[in-house]
């Protein structure tokens, strides 16, 4: 070995050009090699973002992106596919880099323009620019289809459901394959109580991608409603399996062994959770609502009042809750008790019957108006629905920012959860409106128009 290197050493010494010139080109053959697998590795990225992309997995489609772009930055394409995913991820400003980027690398003007539509759409200016979109995607382009997959998210958002049905059929026939496009659908039909439509569209992205488990959970949970007890146990143990330590799946798997008669089973199923310290609010409140349902069925009142008051300190708008809790108390002579949640019973029914009413028909009539959002959004704020309640008044003020209700609403709310600061910018924009029913804004010289 060494007096090989030495030997090599000798031959550069005798000729230190030609060694040096050998050396520089195998060094460039060398770079030339690594950039090329870089490239190689970088376009890999791109197919699996691309594949990504045409399920509509677009958190996974950002993460291939973002590793191939380390290694071939110059690529407009992956530019553009990323200020997608982004948006669809709700990264508005770097959606807005990438686009930039991708006009540096001159990608295609018109694809540019319909994304920062969709994007400013997504962004929150969607009543602004609705006819626009729904004039590009009757084109039968990638953008055309980009825009009918928005519109499908948008419409199933603002509950305009014809509308939903319209661009999702038509978004499906040329991505069949699009799990969040099929699940919107799912749930859709679902609303609109076209059963085999619905499970037809879970089954459908099931066999496209059978590791999802969050459709997989949507599935099991809409086989339950349909009251198909055997086949959703099939699908919760399937996820049992999977996710050994999701209470949701706890709480599913422990309905349909109630609904199927597993008494027992339920029981120490259900008592397992019920004594561990609370993780969720939500994914607990399901547990102890399913030991109270559990206790009512077995004919033991007492207990089921007893998991009923515990479910009730988590959430107390629960309509199959309260309804069991006024059965209880009268099983057990508490009569005056019972009165009260009766009426609380009748009061929670009437919001359901309001809120069904506003979003199947009414904000589909009358999608421009205002105060229909506003009022979903007050039962949502009334029975504690808090995620809604923001989503429905956020949309309020998409279609009228000056909207007084809407941002006294949203100000009570943040106050609540202690943000000050931005509590105090909604209650702001409240009171430089005048009094809460006057929602005309006001001209530079103070006088409403």
């Amino acid at each position: 070995m060494w007096q090989r290197l030495n030997n090599i050493w000798c031959a550069f010494r005798r000729r230190p050009w030609r060694s040096i010139t050998i050396l520089a080109v195998a060094s460039l053959f060398c770079l030339v090699l690594l950039l090329a697998a870089a490239k190689a590795w970088a376009w890999h990225q791109f197919r699996q973002a691309e594949q990504a992309i045409e399920l509509g997995d677009y958190k996974r489609a950002k993460e291939y992106l973002r590793q191939g772009l380390v290694f071939w930055p110059t690529n407009a394409q992956a530019h553009f596919w990323m200020a997608r995913a982004c948006r669809w991820q709700g990264d508005f400003d770097e959606a807005e880099d990438h686009l930039d980027r991708c006009e540096q690398l001159q990608w295609s003007p018109s694809a540019l323009e319909v994304e920062r539509i969709l994007l400013r759409a997504h962004g929150g200016e969607f009543p602004r620019w609705e006819k626009t979109l729904n004039s590009l995607a009757r084109a039968p382009s990638e953008e055309g289809a980009a825009v009918q997959e928005y519109l499908t998210y948008q419409y199933i958002q603002n509950s305009q459901h014809a509308l939903c049905f319209h661009w999702g059929k038509r978004f499906l026939k040329t991505h069949p394959n699009h799990i969040g496009a099929l699940r919107w659908m799912a749930f859709l039909y679902r609303r609109t109580s076209h059963r085999e439509e619905c499970l037809q569209c879970y089954q459908r992205a099931l066999e496209i991608q059978p590791d999802n488990d969050e459709t997989r959970k949507d599935y099991a949970e809409t086989l339950l409603r349909l009251k198909q007890p055997r086949e959703a146990l099939q699908q919760y143990q399937l996820l049992e399996s999977r996710e050994p330590e999701s209470v949701k799946v706890v709480a599913g798997l422990a309905r349909c062994y109630r609904t199927l008669g597993e008494f027992a089973r339920t029981r120490r199923l259900l008592l397992s959770w019920a004594n561990r310290p609370m993780v969720n609010r939500e994914t607990h409140f399901e547990v102890l609502s399913e030991l109270a349902q559990l206790a009512w069925k077995e004919g033991r009142a007492r207990e089921a009042e007893k998991w009923l008051r515990k479910a009730e300190a988590l959430y107390a708008h629960s309509t199959t809750n309260l309804y069991t809790m006024y059965l209880c108390l009268q099983q057990q002579g508490k009569v005056q008790e019972a009165k009260r949640y009766h009426a609380r019973l009748k009061k929670r029914n009437a919001d359901v019957d309001r809120l069904d009413l506003l979003t199947r028909k009414l904000i589909s009539k009358d999608p421009k108006n205002p105060d229909i959002p506003y009022e979903i959004g007050m039962i949502c704020f009334r029975n504690e629905d808090l995620p809604n309640a923001v989503y429905w008044m956020k949309k309020t003020l998409e279609l009228r920012p000056w909207h007084a209700g809407a941002n006294l609403a949203m100000a009570k709310h943040y106050e609540n959860q202690g943000n000050q600061e931005l509590a105090a910018t909604y209650r702001r924009q409240a009171q430089g409106l005048g009094w809460e029913g006057d929602n005309r804004p006001m001209s530079p010289f103070g006088v409403r128009r």
